[in-house]
């Protein structure tokens, strides 16, 4: 009776382990493969040919059990622990369900097996090691006198390589979801640039000390160190990050603004950062993150998700502490919904209660003050004053001379370093930017009068150099105010190729090959670059490319940024009326808008054909994505918009190249996706572009209801962009709302799967058809099931969009919901549907509970 019962079971071990390769191969397919995750997938993927090899090894091919197979199988004891391994793998890839008869000795066919699939979330509690879980893989460990089978080692090693890549995999699509990991350059950047013995006074503050050990640790408590432009104080926050995080065993997080990354447009990017950090270290932490992502479909954490699901990570992980700097150099201080007072707000009122820190450093700016002050009773403030940073300026004062004087004497190095300490005013940055005033070559009664002869403070040190800049030539001026303006109104650092090549663009608004540089190399950066700007501009190495060429320009601190707001001038082309009563900064928009449209409109610039210079073409990628951005923040000057019709003529042989290479991205799925095909006509171009005063001057040559690329009349661009003034300009022009696109999709459903309401409330209101049906069966309502917009939802069925339509396969609106994973939305809908929608078995895929099931979503 046993010997046949074990030959059963060693038949049902052969189907099992079919059953496991055939789970691992969907599992593999679980993501597809890309850049970021070859590594991993080539690991997995090894790890699944060893597991078959040792089938093969062992006597298992092609589900069945071979009748040379190894002596070890007929040992039951073997027997029994190789089956539990197996079930560990099964069990947790596949549903439990598929794998109840294996015990009993059944062959399982891996062809049964055609819609296997598990929620996001039983597969994340298998490979973060849920209890169950560990229970069954502690059991394998109780089987004494197997270990030296080495064969069932190598199940062991491989299904800890398996769980390790399945448990890398979801954790990576989790932090994904929150957004970008934090940039590290600018804290990396600044704990270098740290002079041994500084930073460590603010420890000693009794401000400091109360904040970071407070007598009741249930409250919040936030501390805000502010201090003047220059004085040291990202250099002070790096040190605190990396003293904190070394001396504290609760986790410490941190983000660091720049005014040259996108970051500083949004706030909120400091939030996405923090849960980042908390997550990808802490596992309460991540398993808040997971519930979270879990339930919700988009590709990535709203600011309203963020500030919810930061409220449940500082409750399940005690004791966090979070470190914000710069929050002073984002572009919106007080209004706006990616407002710093915003962000500051919902922090604030969501931590209540909780054991958490915050430290903020920034300057004393009145909007970030009257935003914090709004919860006075958690709030210290500590002013860092010159009585401070004193030791550390003339640390730092004496390292710089020490390192631009090394041939003179201590003496003489000491009191010119003294000398500086004394006028910098507590300015590390005053000292940094008169480095290049020391030279070793100079006698010694001339260094004390170049010391003496220094401007005090920054203000003066800019002027100074403005000075010198206002006395250049013509020709130099001109190149240096373009340098200057595409250095510090450009949407990112540009690199020194592609500002050589926009510099020429705009001072001479052509391209002449003999303007360009024999060679791009140390030398030219050094005269034609920083000779002219610097210390008003800063040259940085590229992470990856060694190449001079590929070094990026940035503005050396937020003050410079400031400075030249106020006192960069326009160009000459600038008409005199545009200049006065205007933000500044537009008119450098302006001035960078125009460059690139003359750029765009110029026929050489896809030829690089035979060009030994980099630099040709090098603009290409920054103007073709980016000049409609910078049109749209500045003004419509007349140079401007004649330039810019003129390219946007459908026969413009320059608007069709632009289009053609917008059509055609590297990524070639994303070809598919883009809205920017090969037909795309200038109107719809622009509108896609939400630059809406072109709109206005391109809306007369129109026929608002041609049919253009995807099939689609310009009302589509118009919805797609979000403009509700677009929407109306073109229902006044007769806009027809009907027309339907190569899909089926009409307006409508464009703009609900978009969420944008009050385009949809326009619609309505123009006697839109509410359920029009595409070429699949479905509504707006379907879409906006899918999406999950609810407000959207909840309005189209106010006005009377039918809701028991189906699309072609049988599909309802909660079936939507429930493949999507769109739980709020489900909810209302079984509140206000008829109640068989719960139950509805109508759909192709079976009911409501079946597509959740199928579809991962565990939570429902």
């Amino acid at each position: 009776m046993e010997v046949t019962g074990l030959a059963v079971g060693v038949v049902g071990l052969a189907g099992l382990f079919s059953v496991c390769l055939d789970s691992l191969s969907r599992f593999q397919s679980y993501r597809e493969s890309n850049s970021e995750t070859h590594v991993l997938y080539t690991r997995f993927r090894a790890a699944r040919a060893r597991f078959e090899q040792w089938g093969v090894s062992v006597g298992i091919s092609n589900g069945r059990l071979q009748p040379n197979h190894h002596d070890g199988l007929d040992n039951k004891k073997t027997a029994d622990l190789i089956e539990d391994i197996l079930q560990i793998i099964a069990k947790k890839i596949c549903k439990e369900s598929i794998l109840r008869g294996t015990r009993t000795g059944s062959r399982l066919q891996s062809g049964q097996f055609g819609g296997l699939s598990q929620s996001r979330c039983d597969r994340l509690k298998w490979a973060f090691g849920g209890k169950e879980s560990r229970n069954e893989q502690d059991k394998s460990q109780t089987y004494e006198g197997l270990e030296s089978e080495a064969w069932v080692e190598d199940i062991r090693q491989m299904l800890a390589k398996i769980e390790e890549g399945i448990k890398f995999e979801i954790q990576r699509d989790v932090l994904a979801w929150l957004g970008r990991s934090p940039p590290s350059e600018k804290y990396e950047d600044s704990l270098r640039k740290r002079v041994d013995t500084t930073c460590k006074w603010i420890f000693e503050r009794p401000t400091f000390k109360s904040w970071l050990s407070p007598v009741d640790s249930t409250k919040p408590r936030v501390l805000w160190i502010n201090g003047p432009a220059g004085f040291g104080k990202t250099v002070l926050s790096a040190h605190i990050v990396h003293h904190l995080s070394d001396a504290l065993d609760t986790p410490v997080a941190h983000f660091f603004f720049t005014s040259n990354d996108e970051s500083r447009e949004d706030p909120f990017s400091a939030l996405r950062s923090w849960l980042y950090q908390i997550a990808a270290k802490n596992n309460d932490a991540f398993q808040c993150v997971h519930r979270t992502w879990e339930n919700d479909p988009s590709e990535k954490a709203s600011r309203r998700t963020l500030v919810d699901l930061f409220k449940q990570v500082v409750k399940a992980v005690p004791g966090c502490l979070f470190i914000a700097d710069g929050l002073d150099e984002c572009s919106q201080l007080s209004n706006g919904d990616a407002s710093v007072a915003r962000f500051l707000r919902d922090i604030t009122n969501t931590i209540d209660g909780f054991d958490i820190r915050f430290l903020l450093v920034s300057r004393d700016e009145p909007e970030i003050r009257e935003a914090l002050e709004e919860n006075e009773e958690i709030l210290s403030e500590y002013r860092i004053g010159t009585d401070d940073v004193e030791a550390d300026t003339a640390a730092f004062s004496q390292s710089v001379v020490d390192k631009k004087l090394s041939n003179k004497s201590k003496g003489l190095r000491s009191a010119i370093s003294e000398a500086m300490t004394v006028r910098c005013q507590g300015q590390f940055l005053w000292i940094k930017m008169q480095e290049e005033s020391l030279r070793n070559g100079m006698s010694k009664k001339r260094l004390h009068e170049v010391v003496e002869n220094m401007p005090s403070g920054l203000h003066h040190l800019y002027d100074r150099n403005w000075n010198r800049i206002m006395n250049m030539s013509d020709w130099d001026r001109d190149r240096t105010f373009a340098l200057l303006r595409l250095t510090a109104f450009t949407f990112r650092p540009l690199t020194v190729y592609t500002v050589t090549e926009a510099v020429l663009i705009t001072q001479f608004q052509e391209l002449d090959p003999d303007e360009y540089p024999e060679s791009v190399n140390d030398e030219y950066i050094r005269t034609e670059i920083i000779g002219l700007c610097g210390p008003l501009l800063e040259v940085h190495d590229h992470p990856q490319h060694s190449s001079p060429g590929s070094r990026t320009l940035h503005i050396p601190h937020f003050s410079v940024r400031q400075y030249l707001v106020e006192n960069l001038p326009p160009p000459a082309w600038m008409q005199a009326n545009d200049r006065l009563n205007k933000k500044y900064e537009s008119l450098h928009h302006t001035a960078i808008a125009r460059a690139c449209v003359q750029y765009l409109s110029l026929p050489q610039i896809r030829e690089k054909d035979g060009q030994p210079c980099l630099c040709v073409g090098a603009f290409l990628v920054y103007a073709a994505h980016n000049w409609m951005h910078h049109a749209r923040l500045g003004l419509m000057d007349p140079s401007l918009l004649e330039l810019s019709k003129g390219f946007l003529l459908r026969d413009k042989a320059q608007f069709k190249s632009l289009i053609n290479y917008l059509a055609d991205p590297e990524d070639i799925s994303l070809a598919k996706k883009s809205v920017f095909q090969p037909q795309l006509r200038p109107f719809e171009y622009v509108l896609y572009g939400g630059w809406i005063n072109m709109a206005d001057h391109l809306i007369d040559d129109a026929d608002v209801n041609e049919i253009g690329a995807l099939g689609r009349s310009p009302i589509f661009s118009a919805c797609h962009s979000g403009s509700a003034e677009t929407v109306n300009l073109l229902i006044r022009r007769g806009a027809d709302l009907s027309i339907t696109d190569s899909l089926g999709l009409t307006c409508l459903h464009l703009a609900t799967a978009c969420g944008f309401e009050n385009i949809i409330r326009i619609l309505v209101e123009s006697k839109v058809e509410l359920s029009p049906q595409d070429h699949k069966g479905r509504t707006p309502l379907h879409l906006a099931s899918a999406r999950g917009h609810i407000q959207c939802y909840q309005y189209l069925l106010q006005r009377g969009a039918d809701v028991n339509i189906r699309d072609k396969w049988g599909g309802n609106v909660v079936h939507y919901a429930c493949i999507h994973g769109q739980a709020e939305l489900l909810r209302f809908i079984l509140r206000n549907a008829p109640d068989n929608f719960a139950t509805d078995h109508y759909y192709r895929l079976g009911s409501p509970l079946i597509v959740a099931s199928h579809y991962g979503k565990g939570s429902f």
